[in-house]
């Protein structure tokens, strides 16, 4: 089941919290950076990653990280680039690929939650949270899936 929870995705309490990454090896803003910040081990492992492969053979696939605390970050290389532009840089296939890899990934593990930021691809990626949305429904809906969306000012 999918549920929206207005909170910080990364106070969750699920096994996997799952984010999009470019494949150009930077994590400069937005969540990625947050999420590399208070996971220093995800961002070894991501930039060593990056380094190795090109951007076409990581477009569509997804680094796993199993960090100190126990949680599992799953970068979803669902973009080749990145910018600030407003232009769409999320792939939806690739990033519909990642996900299927995170499944499987799940699956094979025993993992039975997942949390996602609401708009995932969609700020500086560029992408259509209705199209997104759909995706992860798709391949998530049968377990514990959490949205988490961060309240603006004044909201609840």
């Amino acid at each position: 089941m999918v549920t929206e929870i207005n909170g910080d995705l990364l106070q969750s309490t699920a096994q996997v919290i799952a984010h999009q990454v470019n494949c150009m090896g930077v994590a400069g803003a937005g969540l990625a950076k947050q999420i590399m910040d208070k996971y220093p081990e995800n961002l070894h492992f991501y930039l060593n990653h990056c380094s190795r492969f090109s951007a076409d053979y990581l477009l569509g696939t997804a680094l796993f990280v199993e960090c100190t605390d126990g949680k599992i970050i799953a970068n979803l290389f669902g973009q080749k680039r990145f910018g600030r532009d407003n232009k769409m840089y999320t792939d939806y296939g690739a990033l519909d690929t990642a996900l299927g890899f995170l499944r499987k990934f799940m699956d094979e593990k025993g993992l039975t939650s997942v949390a996602f930021p609401y708009k995932l691809g969609c700020g500086l990626g560029g992408g259509d949270w209705k199209v997104v949305k759909n995706v992860i429904k798709k391949r998530f809906g049968d377990l514990d899936c959490y949205i988490y969306k961060l309240a603006k000012h004044g909201e609840k």
